[in-house]
């Protein structure tokens, strides 16, 4: 129905929920990752950049560097 697996579909959706935390909060990128099911920043890193072509940090307005 969705064009892709159960798994492929339930990482988007996560990976969905993170870019609006990356996009709309102040939390660190490691606290994201963990909060949507990442037990490693660094794979959750990899596999974001994979799916949306930039890094979590590319991503995140400057109002919310530094």
């Amino acid at each position: 129905v969705f064009g892709c697996t159960i798994i492929e579909y339930v990482m988007q959706q996560r990976l969905q929920a993170a870019k609006l935390l990356i996009r709309e909060s102040d939390l660190q990128i490691a606290q994201i990752a963990y909060r949507i099911g990442y037990g490693d920043p660094g794979n959750f890193s990899t596999a974001y950049k994979r799916f949306f072509g930039r890094t979590p940090r590319e991503d995140r307005p400057e109002r919310f560097k530094g």
